[in-house]
């Protein structure tokens, strides 16, 4: 009886091991003798081990702490080497798509990964869009090659100043680009932050004409109000914007603004509490909307 008793014990131990160096994972090796809630416990130790030596090579302090823990805590060597190896790879794989994605959504879904689900919330926002006046024809008259090197030389400048400010980065658009200010985490203060950032694009993309004679120049429309804020698109593929009238007001304000200029709201005006200079521009028609919008041209603060 001993001994059939040791057969069986050793039977499952050496087919647990060819198991679980097949599938890496103890949950598959012992999955047909725990129940759910203990694989639960040794997948959710599998994932805080990963994160733990990840964020310790993100912080570049060293693995050697974290994984001389979890070999106390009873990680086996082939454990450890493995946990290392995701971790390195997972690193690997958020330093290649994380340029894809908003810093500030990106920070919002490790806290909340919740919010990565279809929908939105409706919020005050202040939207800056920005496009280079005179691309169309800087763009006939250049290759597309160079035409891409100019682009990627000002969003360079531009993209850092935006991030600088708190705002996401929704989109570009050929020589355009969105961003949206409180639409994630909390920035009472979004309008001044817009009308301050659409102002050092326009001083970084002067720095970058400069440099360069005969590139076109920035020109800016800020507007402040409500908008749906959220994911849209399918679950394989979507994208994170800001939807209303406040958006597409924005974006008419912009064919308003000339080379050099920033065109802001009423809304966007009037919670500037006068921090910047500007003048009016009285009730401008612009198209898609059926009553004139009281516009304002901002200089400096």
């Amino acid at each position: 009886w001993h001994l059939l008793m040791l057969g069986a014990f050793l039977a499952i131990a050496f087919g647990a091991r060819d198991e679980y160096r097949r599938r890496r994972s103890l949950a598959g090796a012992f999955g047909g003798l725990y129940s759910e809630a203990t694989l639960a416990r040794i997948d959710r130790w599998h994932a805080r081990a990963i994160s733990a030596v990840a964020d310790a090579e993100a912080r570049n302090e060293g693995t050697a702490r974290v994984l001389g823990e979890l070999r106390g805590e009873g990680a086996s060597d082939e454990e450890i080497a493995l946990l290392a190896r995701t971790a390195t790879e997972l690193r690997r794989l958020d330093a290649l798509f994380r340029p894809y994605l908003p810093t500030g959504v990106a920070d919002e879904l490790r806290r909340d990964p919740g919010r990565a689900r279809l929908g939105g919330e409706e919020r005050d926002v202040s939207v800056l869009f920005a496009d280079l006046a005179g691309f169309t024809a800087f763009g006939e008259r250049h290759a597309p090659a160079e035409v891409i090197e100019m682009l990627n030389a000002y969003w360079a400048a531009v993209v850092p100043v935006i991030d600088a400010a708190g705002g996401i980065v929704e989109y570009f658009a050929g020589d355009g680009v969105l961003a949206i200010f409180n639409a994630a985490g909390s920035q009472g203060d979004h309008p001044l932050r817009a009308v301050g950032t659409a102002l050092a694009i326009v001083s970084a993309g002067r720095s970058v004409a400069a440099a360069n004679p005969g590139w076109p120049i920035f020109r800016v429309g800020v507007n402040s109000g409500r908008a749906v804020v959220g994911n849209v698109g399918a679950e394989g593929r979507r994208s994170f914007t800001a939807i209303g009238d406040t958006t597409n007001t924005a974006a008419r304000l912009l064919q308003a603004a000339a080379a050099g200029q920033v065109v802001v709201s009423e809304p966007t005006w009037s919670a500037l509490g006068g921090q910047f200079e500007g003048r009016s521009l009285g009730a401008v028609a612009v198209k898609g909307k059926r009553d004139p919008v009281e516009a304002w041209v901002v200089s400096r603060a």
